[in-house]
């Protein structure tokens, strides 16, 4: 029992900290045009993407509108091993997939204050996945990971006056994670390592409900300030994992592995507290037909301190230190209206990582990164269209420091990262 225990626990631990992972699995392109100005649009918010990025901005807005699209997201990464495992000369390499999120907005006014609208994204997303997962060297810790997390959100709008806007979002969340990876055991008769299972863990979908809220104001004349906060949500997951025994081919030791395995599925639990999100925005039109906007985010990480699992069905809690930290980034971003019809826009962003090297591993090789952007609008009648791309660069991160390898999975080396977005969406004024 006691071994059985053992591959539960170190078999279910790698499902979560993808899922309560860094800015690279936390998204900010909610929208095309605000994706064309690196998503410093905190204070300009002119479009139906402000129920995401600042819902008062909906309050300065006229008319009814839908706005669909949504963001490819083509990452890639790899890996150089270190000393003493998986060993200097080790490379590895993630697939390469095309991921999209999705975004659709619609906004409705009321009466000359009131504004309502509805808009359902993806807050965090993506996932990993190994390149010859039955051979990589990472295999016993993730071969592939995936988060889906979609928000659905009703929000509510009122102009105050000429110069000030409130607004209030319902955040209504659901989510779901699938891991995949290989249990380890050591071959008694050989002193080798050997692959004991492939275990596949799968929770139900989950839902949670948390709110967002914003104000807007014009102090003075072609200056505009944003301010919007997300609150944290709590999801409370409930998964199954099932073992597939992997025979080694030993007629003598095949029984005793397999009779190592769980048979069936095995309930588990957790709980994970999404960050809290808060953004200030200012920008400027003192420049004619020219938006000029300058964002810091803040992203409080540190609330994923340690991840407790619950085995249900052995009565057993086990605890992982995780240590996140709290983190900024930083958005600047220009639009230029070239006529009535088209609009040029353009940007650059700096973010924060907030994964120590300890927790840094093929799960989720996060790192400080940066962007640069540009995009444009076409405006055709009561059409609008706007596309957008984005380079993103993350730092090569090793978790050797010093001389001393860091990662507590013991499994170290150099990660290089980056991605490739492209932003398209549609709107309709009605």
């Amino acid at each position: 029992m006691a071994a059985r225990n053992l591959l539960l626990a170190t078999g279910f631990i790698a499902l979560l900290p993808m899922a309560a992972g860094a800015a690279g699995f936390a998204f900010y392109e909610a929208g095309a045009k605000a994706v064309g100005m690196s998503g410093a649009f905190t204070a300009t918010a002119d479009d139906p993407s402000a129920i995401y990025y600042n819902p008062a901005g909906l309050a300065f807005q006229k008319g009814t509108m839908i706005m669909a699209g949504g963001t490819f997201v083509v990452p890639t990464y790899s890996f150089k091993g270190a000393n003493p495992f998986p060993g200097q000369g080790v490379s590895e390499h993630g697939k390469n997939k095309l991921h999209l999120v999705p975004g659709v907005y619609y906004r409705h006014p009321i009466n000359d204050q009131i504004m309502v609208g509805i808009g359902t994204f993806l807050p965090f997303g993506l996932g990993t996945e190994w390149e010859n997962p039955t051979r990589f060297t990472g295999r016993f810790i993730s071969q592939k990971a995936d988060l889906k997390s979609l928000s659905i959100q009703p929000t509510i709008a009122y102009k105050v006056n000429d110069w000030m806007g409130v607004g209030f979002g319902l955040d209504i969340r659901e989510s779901v994670v699938n891991f995949q990876r290989n249990r380890a055991f050591l071959n008694p008769f050989t002193q080798h390592v050997v692959d004991l299972a492939k275990i596949d863990m799968q929770s139900n979908w989950k839902t949670s409900v948390g709110f967002s809220f914003g104000v807007l104001v014009k102090p003075i004349q072609d200056w505009r300030v944003g301010f919007s906060y997300r609150h944290s949500v709590k999801t409370d997951f409930d998964g199954t994992a099932t073992f597939e025994f992997i025979p080694t081919g030993n007629p003598l030791i095949d029984p005793i592995l397999k009779a190592q395995v769980p048979q069936g599925d095995r309930k588990v639990a957790t709980s994970i507290n999404f960050p809290k999100e808060m953004s200030l925005g200012i920008a400027t039109t003192m420049i004619s037909k020219m938006t000029i906007e300058v964002d810091v985010n803040y992203t409080g990480w540190s609330t994923f301190d340690e991840l407790v699992i619950d085995f249900k069905d052995l009565g057993q809690k086990t605890v992982f230190p995780e240590k996140y930290k709290d983190c900024f980034n930083f958005r600047f971003g220009i639009e230029r209206v070239l006529n009535e019809k088209l609009a040029l826009r353009g940007g650059y962003y700096y973010d924060e990582s907030p994964q120590p090297l300890e927790s840094t591993g093929p799960l989720l090789p996060d790192s400080d990164r940066q962007g640069i952007n540009f995009g444009a609008g076409y405006k055709m009648g009561r059409w609008s269209v706007d596309g957008s791309a984005i380079l993103t660069l993350f730092n090569e991160r090793s978790t050797v420091f010093e001389g001393l390898p860091q990662n507590r999975d013991n499994y170290n080396g150099t990660y290089r990262n980056h991605a490739i977005l492209a932003s398209a969406s549609l709107s309709y004024a009605f």
